[in-house]
């Protein structure tokens, strides 16, 4: 009745106070958990809206409680937390493992010969400063390179997340990105 498709209506799971008229348009595939539904979001310039997902495709997610998830090409492998806006994005998606960015090696100061600097979401200045800076220390740089990919390996995942309180508006594209509490995209 509400426009929407799903490749096994089986795998989706809902609220046990869920509002289906709030879901409107939206083609399901995979495994989908839906939260409550029953709030409002309010978008830029004060408008007020009903949370809900419309004109979307979604495919291996959990939807978090009042969300407001609109015209939306591709949501896929994603855990939306609460009160999140997803609005006029193409594609939103993880694709196979990934570390989100951790354990990315970049050459720093070229000039002195090319230090490598492994980044991470935890890296700070003085951390940098040793990993660049300190390669006097081998044995110090390489337990520190160790810990980082550690790091990485405990962080990837295949299914990315997209933290409470977050917006993403109009965006093309958007691949094995992690999204923290309250960012606006």
């Amino acid at each position: 009745a509400q426009g929407c498709t799903a490749t096994d209506w089986q795998s989706i799971s809902v609220t046990e106070d869920f509002c289906p008229e709030r879901v409107r348009q939206v083609r399901f595939s995979g495994e989908i958990r839906i939260g409550r539904l029953d709030g409002d979001v309010t978008l830029p310039g004060g408008v007020r809206l009903p949370a809900g997902l419309y004109q979307s495709s979604i495919h291996n997610c959990t939807i978090g409680e009042n969300v407001y998830i609109a015209e939306v090409g591709r949501l896929a492998n994603y855990t939306v937390q609460a009160d999140v806006i997803i609005e006029q994005v193409r594609t939103c998606v993880v694709e196979g493992t990934s570390a989100f960015g951790n354990n990315v090696v970049l050459d720093i100061v070229n000039e002195a010969g090319g230090r490598a600097l492994p980044i991470f979401d935890q890296l700070s200045a003085q951390l940098a400063y040793l990993l660049v800076f300190f390669r006097h220390r081998p044995d110090t740089v390489r337990k520190l390179e160790r810990m980082i990919e550690q790091y990485a390996r405990e962080k990837s995942s295949e299914t990315g997340i997209i933290e409470a309180g977050s917006r993403i508006r109009n965006v093309s594209e958007i691949h094995n990105i992690r999204v923290g509490a309250h960012a606006g995209i």
